[in-house]
């Protein structure tokens, strides 16, 4: 069963969402569950079908890239205006009060950042993750968004 990503910012104003455009892209925050879906059904797309990493059967059924992380996140988009709001990127955007609610960054599961952690108590922390861009779109002008997005 896919996990519940029901958590979507509700501190996230739909006007407020919008972080930059360029052209029909725009580059936002997801404020519903639709987009978070929308943006896991984009990850899926890319690291399961086009780079062949192994899905879970959960995910194959789902047909979206999904983790405990996801409701924990905020989900930056870029989407294509001019071909119905289509999610094209997304960056998965997890601060530390975040973290906390599934026990930790991502990044601490993979690699022990402790050190870095302690070095850095009280600061904003802001781990970025599950990046991808749709092929047909992996040019300078979406990546430029998807980092103005950031920025």
């Amino acid at each position: 069963m896919a996990p519940d990503t029901r958590q979507v910012s509700e501190s996230i104003d739909k006007d407020d969402a919008v972080l930059d455009t360029s052209g029909t892209l725009e580059a936002r925050l997801a404020t519903t569950q639709a987009e978070v879906e929308a943006a896991q059904r984009l990850r899926f797309e890319v690291f399961y079908r086009e780079m062949s990493a192994q899905a879970s059967p959960e995910m194959e059924a789902a047909g979206r890239d999904f983790d405990k992380y996801d409701p924990a996140c905020e989900h930056l988009l870029v989407i294509d205006r001019a071909d119905g709001n289509k999610v094209i990127a997304t960056y998965r955007l997890m601060d530390e009060k975040g973290a906390a609610t599934v026990g930790g960054f991502y990044t601490a599961g993979e690699y022990d950042i402790a050190a870095m952690l302690k070095a850095h108590k009280g600061q904003k922390l802001l781990e970025l993750g599950r990046s991808c861009v749709l092929k047909a779109h992996r040019t300078g002008p979406t990546m430029q968004l998807l980092w103005r997005g950031l920025l």
